[in-house]
């Protein structure tokens, strides 16, 4: 696989990717106190005050020998890459079109965002589109640096579909399987920004932003809120899950083909795992009249509370966000729509005038915001969800 030096020593390429400091968009980070600058091709090959233009030449010193075309050395921290003329010539073809992938959807007079929804749901998808479009417009109708998000309704069964047609990043998608439509998201590197649905935890800030608490954060609130005595319920995503979070040595957790009525010494029971999983439990005549059943948001569809209630048992869902000091502490489209009309217009002007996806993802590091219909969200902290709080909340 090819190794790449640091300092003296010699490390896997594969733990020192260039995006690790430039940026997927390879337009500039940090790591530490260091900055890295920006690498797409035509800023390589254009002069600075700090250096000479690059050509390939140059470009294959900078990766090999770890010096501009000037000669100036880099710093330590940057690797001395081992790579041949080929891999290297590759790099620098593919740094010479990734600008253009960053601008995708970018217009002079407006940035095209896209609403994802399922096959046969453009209504809904239109019913989202014009609560943004409302909450743009009580905005003042803004046009940072000229432009406004121009958002549009796509069907969509994966979101590898688009081409050359992509937006420059999906919002306030309705995705049929978050999980799927996420990774399909990042591999075609569109942004998804503000679903109607939570982060696992596992995913890049540089492929999803969401409004909510992610998964692995609930999971760990919840077990925190609920103490010892209880008992954990999966199926083979919940057990992913737990393993994911660092707690199956404190929890035994329970396969939900093993579980049985009889087992739930403690009146509380925490079940992790989706429809199907609780279809087990009212297809197994469990009675648990005498108990708590604590579900996850993301698992808690319409048709896994009417199995769960069949047991007898008081349902409770775990929210991804703080319903206690939160007026209404339900989603609404509306809501979440303001709070996405908001967040654009500042991560547009933070981005600035030559607008990149990589920017536009980076502005929402510095975001800290108390939307009026949304609970508050601090990117800061937390990259993914802007929040790590949880709610609890009788099921209807």
């Amino acid at each position: 696989m090819g190794t790449a030096i640091v300092g003296a020593i010699s490390v896997p390429l594969a733990q020192l990717p260039c995006s690790g400091c430039h940026g997927r968009g390879a337009q500039g980070g940090g790591e530490g106190s260091r900055i890295a600058p920006n690498i797409e091709r035509g800023v390589l090959e254009t002069a600075s005050d700090e250096r000479s233009a690059y050509d390939f030449e140059t470009f294959l010193a900078a990766l090999r020998e770890g010096r501009n075309p000037n000669g100036r050395e880099f710093a330590r921290a940057m690797p001395r890459y081992q790579f041949g003329k080929a891999e290297a010539r590759a790099i620098y073809d593919y740094l010479g079109g990734i600008g253009a992938e960053q601008r995708t959807g970018v217009e002079p007079d407006r940035v095209r965002f896209a609403v994802a929804v399922p096959p046969g749901q453009t209504e809904l998808g239109h019913r989202i589109k014009d609560a943004f479009d409302a909450a743009w417009r009580r905005l003042g109708q803004a046009r940072p640096h000229g432009r406004f998000p121009d958002l549009r309704v796509v069907e969509v069964a994966g979101a590898d579909q688009f081409g050359d047609a992509s937006p420059f990043a999906f919002l306030l998608s309705v995705p049929d399987s978050s999980r799927r439509f996420f990774a399909e998201a990042a591999r075609a590197r569109i942004p998804v920004l503000l679903p109607f649905s939570q982060a696992e935890g596992t995913e890049s800030p540089e492929d999803i932003r969401t409004a909510f608490t992610t998964v692995d954060d609930q999971i760990t609130s919840l077990l925190e809120h609920v103490g010892n005595e209880v008992m954990i319920v999966v199926d083979a995503q919940g057990q992913q899950r737990l393993e994911r979070v660092g707690l199956t040595a404190r929890y035994n957790a329970v396969p939900i083909d093993e579980f049985v009525a009889g087992d739930a010494a403690a009146a509380t029971i925490i079940l992790l795992g989706g429809t199907s999983a609780a279809a087990r439990l009212e297809q197994a005549g469990m009675r648990l009249e005498e108990s708590t059943i604590y579900q996850l948001w993301i698992d808690a569809a319409r048709r896994s509370n009417a199995s769960l209630k069949a047991t007898g048992a008081k349902i409770v869902v775990a929210v991804p966000y703080d319903a206690r000091n939160w007026e209404g502490a339900k989603l609404s489209i509306d809501a979440l729509a303001e709070t996405a009309a908001l967040l654009v217009q500042k991560g547009l002007v933070a981005a600035g005038r030559d607008l990149t996806r990589q920017r536009f993802l980076n502005s929402f590091g510095t975001l800290r915001l108390a939307p009026p219909s949304w609970p508050a969200l601090d990117y800061t902290r937390h990259e993914l969800g802007g929040t790590a709080d949880t709610g609890y909340i009788p099921a209807q």
